[in-house]
């Protein structure tokens, strides 16, 4: 994984490819979760976004949640 080579704390934020497959989704998918506002997203330029490993394991944890 290489990041985006931006860090916050400990960790770096991932590039919308590192970040869908970490939740092993297709970029597209990952997309309309931002879209939704569903994950959120840094952004880095007025082109590019990234997001935030602890955003990653939040909508992991609140699917957890919902799927119980």
């Amino acid at each position: 994984m290489s990041g985006v080579g931006r860090a916050i704390g400990s960790e770096t934020l991932l590039t919308v490819p590192e970040a869908a497959n970490e939740l092993s989704v297709s970029v597209r998918t990952l997309r309309t979760l931002i879209s939704l506002g569903r994950i959120s997203v840094v952004r880095v330029s007025s082109r590019r976004v990234a997001i935030d490993p602890r955003d990653i394991r939040s909508y992991i944890e609140r699917q957890r949640k919902s799927a119980s």
